[in-house]
């Protein structure tokens, strides 16, 4: 059973609009605008993809963990541990991943509503409850501690390597 709420539908072209007056038609569209920005960057959205990249992140350690291990193998349990490392990376990672673009096409889908919509009309009053400022707030910081922690290790990683040659 699917647990998530569908997709509105796209606003009706402009020769079968049938709003009796801007009123109307403005307070659908804050309905649906409203619903669609909770599907785009509400709270929930934010837990299962930073969940579901997590999972790809988890598998992508392990197949890594698992050359470590086929390198440094010195006997078959090194071997048997290697692809056993490997199995289980490709297991997350593969879901994951599938997962993670899954939800990114849902994501276009639903920002090419939110386009749609919003170009029906501008409603300064009732767009200004759309911002969300928490929930974005809190999407920026988490974008931001994963860029600086991928900068971080990119950085310190290849400066803390030591070379053969040195004593």
């Amino acid at each position: 059973m699917q647990n998530r709420p569908s997709l509105p539908p796209p606003p009706p072209p402009v020769e079968i609009r049938s709003w009796p007056d801007r009123e109307a038609m403005l307070s659908d569209r804050a309905l649906i605008l409203g619903a669609l920005v909770r599907m785009h960057v509400g709270p929930g959205r934010l837990g299962v993809l930073v969940m579901w990249a997590g999972l790809a992140a988890f598998g992508w350690l392990l197949v890594g963990s698992a050359f470590v291990l086929f390198e440094q193998a010195q006997d078959v349990f090194g071997g048997l541990a290697g692809l056993l490392s490997l199995l289980l990376g490709v297991g997350a990672m593969v879901p994951g991943t599938a997962f993670v673009c899954l939800y990114l096409a849902r994501d276009r889908k639903v920002r090419a509503l939110l386009v749609e919509w919003g170009a029906l009309d501008r409603d300064p009053e009732r767009d200004r409850e759309l911002r969300l400022p928490g929930v974005s707030l809190v999407w920026l910081l988490l974008s931001f501690a994963l860029g600086a922690t991928g900068l971080a290790l990119c950085v310190i990683g290849p400066a803390t390597t030591r070379t053969a040659w040195s004593p």
